[in-house]
């Protein structure tokens, strides 16, 4: 899903040196030689693209690798699925208005970049 957090998970695996992570279009392969995880932000999920990145990471000997997609990874391996509740945006707009002092206004938010283009428009 759309603005889930799942980039802002993989940009902090990789700040606590727990992997390395690239987006999909500008992956190097070289430098991740070796690397027992590595994160691919935006990387396609068709079956056959995902059976492509199982040859390269054998070939750079890379142990692991965890792809964040829009789409469920269409392929046989474990996948987890994230998701923004009506519950977590209730926590956002409390936690950012208590400690920030910023009002996102009510309604139908689909994703937490929602809430920040309602909360543009709402200071034009």
């Amino acid at each position: 899903a759309e603005g889930a957090g799942k980039t802002f998970l993989g940009q902090l695996l990789e700040r606590q040196a727990r992997a390395a992570y690239a987006t999909a279009d500008a992956i190097p392969w070289e430098s991740w030689k070796g690397r027992p995880l590595v994160v691919l932000d935006g990387y396609d999920s068709s079956r056959r693209a995902v059976r492509s990145l199982r040859s390269m990471l054998q070939l750079y000997g890379i142990g692991q690798a965890i792809i964040l997609s829009r789409q469920r990874v269409k392929d046989d391996i474990p996948c987890l699925h994230l998701a923004v509740t009506e519950h977590d945006l209730q926590i956002a707009r409390a936690t950012l208005y208590r400690e920030l002092g910023v009002l996102i206004p009510d309604g139908d938010h689909r994703n937490l970049w929602d809430c920040f283009d309602e909360l543009e428009v709402s200071h034009d």
